[in-house]
C-alpha cells in the first residue's frame, strides 16, 4: 500500500584528503537498480577528482601561509616583533604622500638608548634582549591607532 518504504540502494567511494578518508561520496539508487562497472568508474573518478582538488587546496593554503611568515619575517624585527626598517622604508612615503593630500602633520620620533652597549656588556646579550623587548612592549602599548613603532636596529627605535 501506500505505506511501503522502499530501501535505497547506496554505492559509497571514499575521497581521501591527507592520505586519509576524509569524506564519502555517497550515490544512492532504488534497489532494483543495476549499477554498471562503467557507473561505479565514474564515482571513483570524481571521488579521485575531488581528492585531487582538495589537496591542491591544501598546497595553496600551505604555501599562501608560508608566503605570509616569509613577507612577514622580512619585515619585522624577530626580536621585538616590531615592524624593521624596510617596513619603514615601505610605510613612511605612503604616509607622508597622505599627509601632503590630506593637509595633516606627520610626527617622527626617534628613540636611541644611550649607552645601551654597556646593559649587553655588564649583565649579557640576553638581558640586553629582556630590555629591549620590554622597551618596545611599553611603547607599543602608548600607540596610538595610525602610529607606527619600528626598530630599525640595535638600540634605535622610530615612531610615526
Amino acid at each position: 500500500g501506500g505505506g511501503d518504504f522502499v530501501r535505497p540502494f547506496a554505492l559509497a567511494v571514499p575521497i581521501v584528503r591527507n592520505r586519509q578518508n576524509w569524506a564519502v561520496l555517497t550515490t544512492c539508487f532504488h534497489p532494483d537498480t543495476r549499477i554498471s562497472e562503467a557507473t561505479r568508474s565514474v564515482l571513483g573518478e570524481v571521488a579521485k577528482s575531488l581528492s585531487i582538488g582538495l589537496e591542491r587546496l591544501d598546497t595553496i593554503e600551505r604555501e599562501k601561509k608560508l608566503h605570509d611568515q616569509v613577507e612577514y619575517q622580512a619585515l619585522h624585527d624577530a626580536l621585538t616583533g616590531l615592524p624593521n626598517r624596510h617596513r619603514l622604508d615601505e610605510y613612511l612615503p605612503g604616509i607622508l604622500e597622505s599627509a601632503r593630500r590630506n593637509n595633516f602633520v606627520v610626527a617622527i620620533g626617534m628613540l636611541d638608548l644611550d649607552d645601551f652597549k654597556m646593559v649587553n656588556d655588564t649583565w649579557g646579550h640576553q638581558a640586553g634582549d629582556v630590555v629591549l623587548q620590554t622597551i618596545a612592549g611599553r611603547l607599543r602599548l602608548r600607540l596610538r591607532t595610525g602610529d607606527l613603532l619600528a626598530r630599525l636596529g640595535g638600540d634605535e627605535f622610530v615612531i610615526v
